[in-house]
C-alpha cells in the first residue's frame, strides 16, 4: 500500500457498491451466506455515499490483533468486493490492504449505523 492510501483503494471500490451487509463478527462467510448474522441491508446509495464518509482513514503499518465487529461486507449485487471490520477506532480489509488503518473520526461508522437503523 505504499504509494496508495486508504482512502484512495476505498474510492476505487466504492462506485461499484449496490448493497452494503452488516454482519455480526469478524467475518462474512461467501460460501454459506445463511451462517452469516446479518444486522442490517443496506441498498440506499445515499446512505452508502455517507458510510464512504464515515470510513476516512489513514494508513497504519502494524496490525492489531483484536478480531473486528461488526464486519460490513460491500457487495455489487450479490459478488462481495471486500470485507471490512471496525477493530476499536480502525478499519480492517484484507481483501484490499494489509495492516489496519486508523479512522479519522472512530465513532463515525457507529453514528452512520445509528443514522441507518433510524432512518424513517
Amino acid at each position: 500500500m505504499a504509494d496508495r492510501s486508504v482512502n484512495d483503494i476505498l474510492e476505487e471500490t466504492w462506485a461499484r457498491i449496490t448493497t452494503v451487509a452488516v454482519v455480526r463478527g469478524s467475518t462474512f462467510d461467501t460460501k454459506h451466506r445463511a451462517a452469516n448474522e446479518i444486522l442490517l441491508t443496506v441498498r440506499d446509495r445515499a446512505a452508502i455515499d455517507r458510510l464512504r464518509v464515515a470510513l476516512r482513514a489513514e494508513s497504519f503499518d502494524e496490525a492489531i490483533m483484536t478480531p473486528g465487529d461488526p464486519t460490513i461486507a460491500l457487495l455489487s449485487d450479490r459478488h462481495l468486493l471486500a470485507s471490512i471490520q471496525l477493530v476499536d477506532g480502525y478499519v480492517r480489509c484484507p481483501e484490499l490492504w494489509e495492516g489496519d488503518a486508523r479512522l479519522d473520526d472512530p465513532t463515525a461508522p457507529t453514528d452512520w449505523l445509528t443514522s441507518v437503523v433510524d432512518a424513517p
